[in-house]
């Protein structure tokens, strides 16, 4: 189904229309966009899955106003939308990782078609948009435009601000020049130790992903976040050129234990840091092991080798921020691979109806502290 969103518009000399579409003809777009894009993000794909919540998901595309919606758009972003735990009945809507892939000349006119797709959802709390632009003066300007549209810049980001972005596009030698010796020491210690590093897709493994993902953000005090590891492992073996969950287990047999993971995927000409996890409960006779760097190394060759031309390593914590103490040794981690520190994020949020937001947030509030 397509439905038109606002009315036909002129920019840079030509028309265009903004449809919201859904269904088989929504997944027959993204597939005509992604055989010619050169960045899509990972989280706006329909085989994505953000968590275990009830959600659907809707291509909106930017046409030439001559062009139906079986064509190839000239912009394309993924939404998804969900069910508010708050009010039920009502809608949340996200458009996750919002800038590559977009033409810089359509970033105004996509802006706006987000917008204006709030009244297609007559029962939409919260519009959502999570930006994402290395570039500074890009992220600034787009950050400008969204505000005159209406939207209302978060202080408090749901995603992360600032991040590490590693250059691969020199070749293997180039790109690990700058590792710190230690990540090579640890690995080849994973070695001695008889640990295995492998790609795996087996779904019988979800139930241990979800264990090791809950460890982990115990650890570090974080809050966690149930996704679909099942959908996650299913996308992984249908597009093993977008996806790849690399392990450390316990040995090379088929059904050894696994002590940790890393989920990546290629998004056209970068590559993303989408997920980890590790335990602390291993052999004793293996000692102290670092189980990251194998993986990391593991994961970055496979993404190099994949035609990405930098990785980005999925946010950050400066010392400035709440969260430090508790998550700084993952950065400290990150950082001895080198790389650039950027600030690329910023949320962006569009209320259609600000009082009925406020009762939402009002509703939950007092549902967290009922519990």
């Amino acid at each position: 189904m397509a439905r038109a969103v606002g009315a036909p518009f002129t920019h840079d000399g030509r028309r265009y229309v903004a449809r919201l579409i859904s269904g088989d003809i929504a997944l027959q777009v993204q597939g005509q966009w992604l055989a010619n894009a050169t960045a899509f993000p990972l989280q706006q794909r329909a085989d994505w899955s953000a968590s275990d919540e009830a959600e659907e998901w809707h291509a909106l595309g930017l046409w030439e106003s001559t062009q139906d919606a079986s064509a190839a758009p000239a912009a394309l972003v993924g939404l998804r939308s969900y069910k508010s735990r708050a009010m039920p009945g009502f809608f949340v809507v996200r458009a996750l990782k919002l800038g590559p892939g977009i033409p810089e000349a359509l970033r105004l006119p996509v802006l706006r078609a987000i917008r204006e797709a709030a009244s297609v959802w007559p029962r939409l709390l919260r519009l959502h948009v999570e930006l994402f632009e290395p570039d500074d003066a890009r992220r600034t300007s787009a950050i400008a435009t969204a505000r005159q549209l209406g939207f209302r810049l978060e202080t408090s980001p749901r995603e992360y601000r600032h991040t590490l972005i590693l250059p691969l596009d020199g070749g293997a030698d180039a790109y690990r020049r700058n590792f710190h010796r230690m990540l090579f020491k640890n690995a080849r210690k994973v070695e001695r130790a008889g640990l295995c590093v492998r790609s795996f897709d087996d779904e019988a493994l979800a139930p241990r992903l979800d264990a090791l993902t809950d460890e982990t953000m115990r650890r570090t005090g974080a809050n966690a976040m149930r996704v679909n590891w099942i959908q996650r492992i299913r996308a992984t073996a249908a597009h093993p050129n977008v996806y790849r969950l690399t392990g450390l287990f316990e040995s090379t047999a088929p059904d050894a234990r696994l002590l940790a993971f890393r989920w990546n995927g290629v998004a056209g000409n970068y590559a993303d840091d989408l997920a980890a996890a590790s335990t602390r409960a291993v052999d004793p006779t293996h000692g102290n092991i670092p189980m990251m760097p194998a993986i990391l190394l593991d994961a970055l060759e496979w993404a190099r080798a994949s035609g990405a031309q930098w990785f980005d390593f999925g946010g950050i914590v400066l010392p400035d921020s709440p969260s430090y103490e508790q998550q700084h040794s993952i950065t400290e981690f990150k950082l001895l691979f080198g790389g650039t520190i950027a600030e690329v994020g910023a949320d962006l949020t569009f209320e259609p109806r600000p009082w009925l937001s406020s009762l939402a947030h009002r509703v939950s509030r007092l549902s967290r502290g009922r519990k």
